[in-house]
């Protein structure tokens, strides 16, 4: 979405991202009063609201920075063209002049798709694991290939995951 790994470790606030986006999902996954009673939500009696815009905040400053470095970069040289999917908004801007994308529409259109995609790497871990609890056969032959090719008593590191 970027052309860098936003939650690599070597990503200046790649852990505070993770957090933020677990803290969002999970959120949003709590039971809401407001939900049942609509007529309670102007009060957020549960303080979701409150807890939820801290987060969103925090992630649209994080959006900012990095869509600040992108529209330096591309002011310095005009060619400079990463091609995602970041390039295609700032296009969409720059060539409506503001009028159907501009950085405040850009922000949350790119949090909604991290959080979905977050959400959905959960769901499908969490599927997946049900499955391999239901096959012991499946769930050996996993152990082998993790003792395998990472080993045991190893640091699980995000870059780990491209030898499997």
């Amino acid at each position: 979405m970027f052309s860098i790994d936003i939650v690599d470790p070597e990503f200046s606030t790649a852990q505070e991202f993770k957090d933020l986006v677990w803290k969002v999902v999970e959120t949003a996954r709590k039971p809401n009063l407001s939900d049942y009673f609509p007529v309670l939500k102007r009060f957020d009696l549960q303080g979701m609201r409150k807890h939820a815009r801290v987060y969103y905040d925090r992630m649209h400053e994080i959006f900012d920075e990095l869509i600040d470095k992108r529209m330096e970069a591309r002011a310095s040289d005009s060619t400079t063209k990463n091609g995602d999917f970041l390039d295609v908004l700032l296009d969409q801007w720059e060539e409506n002049g503001g009028s159907v994308l501009n950085r405040e529409s850009i922000k949350p259109l790119i949090q909604n798709l991290f959080i979905a995609g977050w959400e959905t790497f959960a769901t499908t871990a969490e599927w997946a694991m049900v499955e391999l609890l239901q096959n012991p056969e499946a769930m050996q032959k996993t152990k082998k290939e993790l003792i395998e090719v990472i080993g045991i008593e190893v640091w699980i590191d995000y870059h780990i995951f491209k030898l499997l």
